[in-house]
This record gives structure tokens, C-alpha cells and sequence, in this order.
């Protein structure tokens, strides 16, 4: 009964790793409750909705934090060190690679906001941490060879090159 965990005087925060389309509600639920919030990316389905989100934190006084899996995983934060001190040597392509195997399930991905939401975004911030910049050109292109996948108007292939002011791509 998660109202009576919203309204429970026992509980300080929340840890929500849900469906992506339920994040929102259950995000607003615990700040009106009084409960410190980590929540799964992404907070909401749309820019608004994750406004609306950290400004409910804020006025509640309470701790809204939202982050990237990968940032904690010692192998990624190992790159970034290392790209940071200049051990790497001069930094002039990252390329990385995702792949969800197994394929998640069709009622996932139905609700997952599909895979730049969902997946890639990943990878556009592992890069983008790394290299402590934001890119100034994105390219993309995608395509849906899974026709369950493409029935759904999303894709299960994505190349997406971005290039940084720094002349890194």
C-alpha cells in the first residue's frame, strides 16, 4: 500500500525504480509526504513533469536525487579519472557501444518512452561526463529491423554522433 508509506512518519525517503511512466506520480507522492527521493532516471516522461518535480522538492525542503547508473560503475569512473588527469593522452573519439540482451520484453519497451529515452541516454551521458562538456552538433539516425519493435513507432538501432567544442566527436 504505498499511501501508507507516502504518509508513514516511520519513513524518510523513497527509492524509486519503476516503470518510467509511474516515476512522476510516485515522485510527487513522496515530497508531499515529507520523504527525502532517489529516483531511477528519468523523474518524468517530459520536461515539464521533472520541473514540476524538483520544484515540489525544493518548496518541501526535501532531497530530490536523480543519476546515472553508470557514473558509479568503477570501470566507467575509472575512464573518467583517467580522461580527466590526461592519462589517456589526447582525447579525439569516444565511441561507445549499448546492447540490452535479452531483448526486454514488448510490454516494457511499450512503456519504457522509448529507446533515446530510455537507452541511449546512457550513453550520451557517460560521454558527456567524461568529457566535462555538452556537444554544439548531434547527429542521429535510426531504424527498426524487429517489426513488433517498429509497430510500436520505436527503433532498435541508433547511431548518434556528437560533436564538442573542444573538436572531440
Amino acid at each position: 500500500d504505498s499511501k501508507a508509506v507516502f504518509e508513514s512518519s516511520e519513513v524518510d525517503a523513497t527509492l524509486i525504480a519503476t516503470p518510467t511512466f509511474t516515476h512522476e506520480n510516485l515522485v510527487l507522492q513522496s515530497l508531499l509526504g515529507n520523504k527525502a527521493v532517489f529516483c531511477e532516471k528519468p523523474i518524468s516522461e517530459d520536461r515539464e513533469g521533472t520541473r514540476r518535480c524538483y520544484e515540489t522538492a525544493q518548496k518541501a525542503g526535501q532531497p530530490l536525487f536523480c543519476a546515472f547508473n553508470r557514473r558509479f560503475d568503477p570501470s566507467f569512473r575509472e575512464v573518467y579519472e583517467r580522461t580527466r588527469t590526461g592519462d589517456v593522452g589526447q582525447v579525439l573519439l569516444i565511441k561507445t557501444t549499448s546492447r540490452d540482451s535479452p531483448l526486454p520484453t514488448l510490454e516494457y519497451l511499450k512503456t519504457s518512452g522509448g529507446i533515446f529515452h530510455d537507452c541511449a541516454v546512457h550513453d550520451i551521458d557517460l560521454v558527456t561526463w567524461i568529457l566535462g562538456e555538452y556537444p554544439i552538433e548531434v547527429h542521429s539516425i535510426a531504424n527498426a529491423t524487429i517489426p513488433e519493435i517498429r509497430n510500436i513507432n520505436d527503433f532498435d538501432n541508433v547511431v548518434i554522433t556528437m560533436k564538442f567544442e573542444s573538436g572531440i566527436v
